[in-house]
């Protein structure tokens, strides 16, 4: 950047300046999951050969499910897995990621939200100075 700028470029750039982003929770299921809508969603969340499918989906399988932290529990319940990340949940439930984020999102009306640390305080500072 810092060349292409001295070479006469002008360069700019998107900064998110929080090293906790989040998003919802459904975000994990493979978009293809997706196509038709909530309702054919939670159809294929219910259905064995869906979540089959979800769980080889090279997107889905490559993910890092100690990497996020779940938030937004609404269910007595489901209470005590808040700031747990998928694969900790898994542990405690005995259950593989797809059946952990199926299972909540449709117990929970698909209104979870996953937290995790991207980023890092000292290089957000530096884009700061550089923007």
């Amino acid at each position: 950047m810092h060349g292409a700028r001295a070479r006469g470029n002008v360069v700019t750039f998107d900064l998110y300046p929080y090293i906790y982003p989040s998003t919802r929770l459904v975000a994990l299921i493979p978009e293809w999951a997706h196509d038709g809508g909530t309702q054919r969603l939670r159809e294929r969340m219910q259905d064995a050969d869906e979540r089959a499918r979800m769980a080889q989906d090279p997107e889905f399988a490559r993910r890092d499910y100690r990497a996020a932290r779940v938030t937004n529990f609404h269910l007595p319940e489901h209470k005590r897995f808040e700031g747990m990340s998928v694969a900790e949940i898994g542990e405690a439930m005995g259950k593989p990621p797809v059946d952990v984020l199926c299972d909540l999102l449709l117990a929970e009306n698909l209104d979870l939200a996953s937290v995790r640390i991207s980023g890092n305080p000292v290089t957000i500072r530096e884009f700061f100075r550089d923007a």
